[in-house]
């Protein structure tokens, strides 16, 4: 049965929870990503990248790589932390392969990432926002710490 009441089109992005993602693109985030997009109810308005899964680097353009594989250059991107603030980088590598996709995506991406740093985006983000924004972090949360 389709719903003949359900809203569409511009009402469905009003009713839409605004998210910033905050996240280190491994496979896992890559999907998470692809999924906050692809729901109907988020709204996701900016992505903040942190070394985890791999290195900041890596983490970056994957983000960045996604974004445009699912035709959504128009989200923001901006890195942040290169390690945690206490210990040395520890990555899963040995998981998500050395550049965080390993994989079938050698696409480059087609742009770089804001020339704002994640904390810098993060707060841009909140301070602009007319309405409530969630923050889902699902990374590392060195960036969320600062």
């Amino acid at each position: 049965m389709i719903r003949t009441d359900a809203p569409s089109g511009a009402a469905r992005k009003m009713l839409a929870r605004k998210v910033l993602l905050d996240c280190d693109p491994g496979h896992d985030d890559a999907i998470a990503i692809m999924l906050a997009v692809a729901d109907p109810s988020i709204d996701l308005i900016a992505v903040t990248t942190v070394a985890g899964n791999v290195t900041l680097e890596h983490t970056t353009s994957n983000a960045l790589r996604v974004l445009d594989l699912i035709g959504r250059a128009d989200i923001p991107v901006a890195a942040g932390r290169a390690g945690p603030r206490e210990r040395e980088l520890s990555t899963a590598a040995v998981m998500h392969g050395e550049g965080g996709l390993a994989g079938p995506l050698p696409i480059a991406p087609s742009r770089g990432p804001s020339d704002a740093t994640a904390l810098q985006l993060i707060e841009q983000v909140l301070t602009e926002a007319d309405e409530p924004v969630t923050l889902v972090a699902t990374g590392p949360l060195t960036n969320m710490a600062d």
